[in-house]
Formats: structure tokens, C-alpha cells, sequence
């Protein structure tokens, strides 16, 4: 019986991109059945890349004749696509939505346009938000990344029966001791060198969309003591709209690096003194278990998910309020002076992201996966 994933595969990218790339290869060397990937309503061909035991179905005809024929007339995406008759069950690895006649499990990350409102379509699309709340109430079974996610769906009318959470895993490469070291890489300095990184400074990876809050981070370091806190670098693509001069980013004390090849971006967190994270909203939370499992101390906005993800292996700020600033300075002070505390953060942080693995991904899958298929 073979699984079929519903999504991409593709290098680089966000953390849901890192997701469905990483999961595709870990179940093909760990899982118990046979699985490929199509990407439905469009006739995208094999991605490079793509592991060879891995299947790829895809069909010649047009993608908004497929989607016609799928969403419109009701044909299963598994008579569209050759070769997917065997099929045995679809997971979409995204909320995307389909048709199909096979139990049909949907990976949810967040719910995050429920949360921001109209606003929020500059960044996910109203037809994307209605593709994703076709999948919530049409699919087979949600696989929620968090308990947090999973209460945000319950708390929209989701029965909990009909949600399974399986956190994903990470990179297991980076929680190598051999590779967790300060030795340079021949093959890195000169692009480390271009980025004339200070000798000491904390990280910030991810997007500049609002709900990152990033401007928490320049109004912290325009604390009184500001200046002598070590500089911030953001990692990540440039703001959609506005400039980042109205997020406080002023090239000395903030700076944008843009995005980075993973190689280099797990150089920098090899250097980095801390990771810093001021969302008001996510789902997971990638990013601070990847610099966890590299012995990163780890700051974060005391929300929900960043709780259930860190456990008690980072230092907690509030993400907003009129103390929030100054109780995130203080913290950047201690992680810079304080050689105690950043040891006890690195220890307990590589103990907790270790509880995230891709082994334990694919063994409570394919437990799902016998019970979607059995029922």
C-alpha cells in the first residue's frame, strides 16, 4: 500500500517548505510503506532532488483543467494522476485542497488568518485561506504540529477525534557533535567573511511580517544600556511592504542579512550567543529547535507554542505590553554576561530539541497511517 504526499519538495525556503522537503525524505528511509509525491492541478514535473525511491505522479493535461475536473466535477485526484490507482491513502503536507476517494490526512501548521484577520491575505491569499478551510472541514483526519495548533482547531468547531499531533522533526545532522563545533570550514570563510560578522552578537531567522513583531527587538535595544548589547542579525527575507527602517533595523545595532544557504545559516548559529524569537503568533516553531539542538541559548516570546516547544529550556519575555522591551534587554544582558546561565540554556536545549526527531515523526505516521487506512 503505498502513501501519496500532496505538496513539494524543494531546497531552502520557509519552515513549511523545510517541513514537506525533510518529511519526503525521512519517511522514504524510515517508514514502513512505499510513498511518492503529486502536486495536484498543475503539471509540474520530477523536482531535482527528489529522492529515486520516491514515486512521482503527474499528469499531462493543464492545471485548471485538472482543478476543474477535481474540485469542479468531483474526479478523484487519483484517476487524474497516472499511476495513483494503487494509492492507498493521500497526505497533503499543506492545506491545500482536493478531491479525493482515499481517507485524506492534512497537515495543518497554523491557523494564523483566523488570528490576524483581513489583513493577513497580503501574506496568505483569501483563495489560499478558503483552499485551507475547505481541507479543516473536508478531510479525512488533521495532523496538527502542535497541541497548540490542535486547540486553535478544536476551538473552530474541529471534533478533537479528528486531530492527531505530531510535532515534526529536525535535521539530525544538526545535533552532531562533530559538526557543532567552532572549527572553521575551509569552504564557508569566504562567505562568512563577506558578512564582517561582529565578534559577538544573538540571531533572529525568520520573515518581517508583523506577527513577527520585530520592532520589540529595536525598542529593546533602545533601553538605557542598549549600546552595550551585543548586535542582532536577522536572517530572512526583506518586508513585503514598508522598509526596514520602519522596523527599527538600523544597520549597526540591527542588521538584515537576508536569506542564507543552510549551510551557512548553521555556521552562524555555531557563533551566535543566542537566538531571539518575538512572535505574537506561530504554529511551531522551527527555528528554536534548530538552534536548541546546536547548543543555542534560546529567548523567546512567552506564547503559548513557544512554551509547549521549549519546555524550560529558554528564557521567556512578554511580547508586548509596556514592559516587554525592557524585560527582553535584560535578557539579552544576562545571555551576554552571565557564562552560567547560556550553559544551563545550551544544556537543557540540546535535551529538549533531541525530542523532536524524524524517527519519531514516521513511527506515529505510519501508526496513523494504519489507522486511517484500516478505518
Amino acid at each position: 500500500m503505498t502513501i501519496a504526499f500532496s505538496g513539494g519538495y524543494a531546497s531552502g525556503g520557509t519552515g513549511v517548505v523545510r517541513y514537506q522537503r525533510e518529511l519526503i525524505e525521512a519517511y522514504l528511509e524510515r517508514g514502513r510503506r512505499p510513498a511518492g509525491l503529486c502536486t495536484p492541478h498543475n503539471r509540474s514535473l520530477r523536482p531535482p532532488g527528489l529522492p529515486e525511491a520516491c514515486r512521482h505522479w503527474r499528469s499531462n493535461q493543464r492545471g485548471r483543467l485538472q482543478q476543474l475536473l477535481n474540485m469542479g466535477l468531483g474526479v478523484p485526484i487519483e484517476r487524474l494522476l497516472p499511476g495513483m490507482e494503487e494509492v492507498a491513502l493521500v497526505h497533503s503536507l499543506h492545506p491545500s485542497a482536493l478531491h479525493t476517494r482515499r481517507p485524506w490526512l492534512v497537515t495543518v501548521h497554523d491557523v494564523a488568518w483566523r488570528h490576524f484577520g483581513p489583513e493577513y491575505a497580503a501574506v496568505f491569499p483569501r483563495s489560499m485561506q478558503r483552499s485551507a478551510e475547505a481541507c479543516i472541514a473536508e478531510a479525512t483526519h488533521l495532523l496538527a504540529v502542535s497541541q497548540f495548533t490542535a486547540d486553535c482547531l478544536v476551538e473552530g468547531g474541529v471534533p478533537p477525534s479528528r486531530i492527531s499531533v505530531i510535532p515534526q522533526g529536525i535535521d539530525p545532522a544538526l545535533s552532531d557533535p562533530a559538526l557543532n563545533t567552532d572549527a572553521p570550514h575551509d569552504d564557508l570563510e569566504p562567505e562568512l567573511a563577506a558578512l564582517a560578522l561582529p565578534e559577538r552578537f544573538v540571531l533572529y531567522v525568520g520573515t518581517c511580517h508583523p506577527r513577527k513583531n520585530l520592532p520589540l527587538i529595536a525598542r529593546a535595544y533602545a533601553e538605557p544600556g542598549g549600546d552595550a548589547l551585543p548586535p542582532c542579525l536577522l536572517v530572512g527575507p526583506p518586508p513585503e511592504q514598508g522598509s526596514l527602517a520602519d522596523l527599527g533595523v538600523d544597520g549597526s545595532r540591527l542588521r538584515h542579512l537576508g536569506y542564507l544557504s543552510d549551510p551557512l545559516l548553521a555556521a552562524l548559529l555555531r557563533r551566535a550567543s543566542a537566538m531571539v524569537f518575538p512572535s505574537l503568533y506561530e504554529g511551531f516553531g522551527r527555528p528554536l529547535v534548530e538552534a536548541m539542538a546546536q547548543g543555542l541559548p534560546v529567548l523567546a516570546a512567552s506564547i503559548p507554542v513557544f512554551r509547549e516547544v521549549c519546555g524550560d529550556a529558554a528564557l521567556f519575555f512578554p511580547p508586548e505590553g509596556p514592559g516587554a522591551a525592557a524585560a527582553l534587554a535584560a535578557q539579552l544582558a544576562a545571555i551576554s554576561s552571565e557564562a552560567d546561565l547560556a550553559a544551563d540554556l545550551r544544556r537543557r536545549g540540546r535535551l529538549q530539541a533531541a525530542t523532536y526527531s524524524w524517527e519519531r515523526c514516521c513511527r506515529e505516521l505510519d501508526a496513523l497511517y494504519d489507522g486511517l487506512i484500516g478505518g
